[in-house]
């Protein structure tokens, strides 16, 4: 579609969310607002309330789904006849996180104001933490912020005696970047992507970095400006809390921008529609800027992130991944898969998508049926609860790859470098998704984006092994620095699971 003409009504340098060139793979125009009336999906209803969404406009197709199915075995058929027309169709849901933009912007010494290079300050404000959010921006994150050129996603007040303010959701730094022709720095023999990722600098002091792994013509330079690409997404383990050392697993897809930008890419974001999170997160498809730099819900306010970005030298592949994802939280919209720490959590959810269009990494298996049944034995006694010690068996006897985040990240990477040649033993693609890939990756990045500075505290890696993740926490369950969830029925009307 064409794209929209900028809205004159606005202050200088803000523009409304859709009116952006670039939204992950798409245009901006591609999509409206979501309504709120009857004619909105339910998901949109219930789940968003009043956080702005979009949908496909009309007259552009929305990617579907077939509820007779299970949502792997829908990709599966669903790839299996997808012709170009098909992997084009928009996500049927995107959370935008977010009414406005406003892009190349300082904010000024007291931050009561940002203002681009020429243009009067805007009056700003940070989006207000959420009750249920322990931590938050403070003092370290103005200073960090600072004399940095940003972009911030928001959305406008009106003020009674003045012009409209701009309210900051989701603030990153300009410079963080996909730069060009850096020069590749391959993984020394026996390097994995996980000691990337333990290698990389933690703490407040630590900065944004981009590592080039690996280009398909070596010499050439990655050129990342105005190309397709696909993100693997590792969040690191939470500093304040036992149940998140795990860390977070998710996918991204989008065309970096005309200087290597990378903040507007759509990331796929599980989490439990169950509970309410005490930062706002509800699993969605969502703007990179949003997944990692929101105030309450921005993985970066709380952990390291770590990203193998995949430059590719045409859509095919990052097309059929997004198809494939929003096909996939339609049902997780509808409950017909539901959420689970053990197998069906992020890293599940993704690697089953993953597998179902034929990128099937090596399984790992499980951890241990015997010491599985131990746990559960021992748990139970010693909390006095039978629930905690299934739970214990579930996790000892589960898929490794599906139950942890980080081994996760890494079966994909390996498996990917493997299919390149990149690593070896070379691996021949298995079916179409995997040719595809072999042929169409021309180079590979890992990014590293610190945790930001706030009142939080500092999380790091997230942990590899059941045993790693128990080193880390308290013997008894009942001192494990947790944070009660407040449950999320579904109301009366909503489809329930089959």
């Amino acid at each position: 579609m064409p794209p929209r003409q900028p809205d004159a009504t606005l202050p200088p340098g803000i523009t409304r969310v859709l009116d952006e060139p670039l939204l992950g793979l798409y245009a901006g125009a591609d999509f409206i607002a979501a309504p709120r009336g009857t004619a909105a999906p339910e998901a949109v209803r219930w789940y968003f309330q009043d956080e702005p969404t979009a949908v496909p406009a009309p007259g552009v197709t929305a990617a579907g789904d077939s509820p007779e199915l299970d949502a792997r075995a829908d990709v599966r058929a669903w790839y299996a006849q997808a012709d170009e027309q098909a992997l084009a169709a928009r996500p049927s849901l995107l959370w935008l996180a977010g009414s406005h933009l406003a892009g190349e912007v300082r904010l000024t010494a007291d931050g009561s104001a940002i203002a681009g290079a020429g243009s009067a300050p805007v009056p700003f404000r940070i989006a207000d933490r959420i009750p249920s959010n322990r931590s938050f921006y403070n003092a370290d994150s103005a200073r960090f912020f600072a004399g940095r050129s940003l972009r911030i996603r928001g959305g406008l007040e009106p003020l009674p005696d003045g012009p409209a303010r701009f309210v900051g959701r989701a603030l990153w730094p300009q410079e963080y970047r996909l730069p060009e022709a850096a020069r590749p720095l391959p993984p020394a023999a026996h390097e994995t992507p996980m000691d990337l990722v333990r290698g990389a600098p933690a703490g407040p002091s630590a900065a944004y970095s981009v590592r080039l792994l690996w280009e398909r013509r070596p010499g050439a330079g990655a050129r990342w400006a105005d190309r397709p690409a696909l993100g693997i997404v590792l969040n690191g383990a939470q500093g304040d809390d036992d149940d998140a050392l795990g860390g977070h697993f998710a996918v991204a897809t989008g065309r970096a921008g005309p200087g290597g930008e990378w903040s507007h890419w759509v990331t796929s974001n599980f989490y439990s529609l169950e509970t309410f999170s005490e930062k706002g997160i509800i699993a969605a498809m969502v703007p990179m800027d949003s997944y990692l730099m929101d105030v309450n819900s921005g993985q970066s306010w709380y952990r390291p992130s770590y990203v193998l970005a995949v430059l590719l030298n045409r859509e095919r592949v990052a097309l059929a991944l997004q198809s494939a994802v929003s096909r996939v939280f339609q049902h997780f919209y509808r409950q017909d898969l539901r959420y689970d720490n053990a197998t069906a959590n992020c890293a599940g959810i993704t690697l089953d998508t993953l597998g179902a269009l034929g990128w099937t990494a090596p399984a790992l298996g499980p951890t241990s049926y015997a010491r599985g049944l131990a746990a559960m034995l021992v748990t139970a006694a010693r909390e006095r609860s039978l629930a905690l010690g299934r739970r214990s068996f579930r996790y000892f006897t589960a898929e490794r790859t599906h139950l942890l985040p980080a081994l996760a990240f890494e079966a994909t990477a390996i498996h990917l470098m493997h299919l390149l040649g990149a690593a070896q033993p070379r691996r021949a693609p298995a079916g179409r998704f995997e040719r595809w890939l072999s042929e169409d990756v021309e180079a590979i990045a890992f990014v590293h984006v610190p945790q930001l500075p706030s009142s939080r505290v500092c999380g790091g890696t997230p942990a590899a092994s059941i045993d790693e993740y128990l080193s880390r926490t308290p013997r008894r369950r009942s001192q494990w620095k947790t944070i009660a969830l407040a449950p999320r029925p579904l109301p009366p009307g909503l489809p329930r699971r089959r």
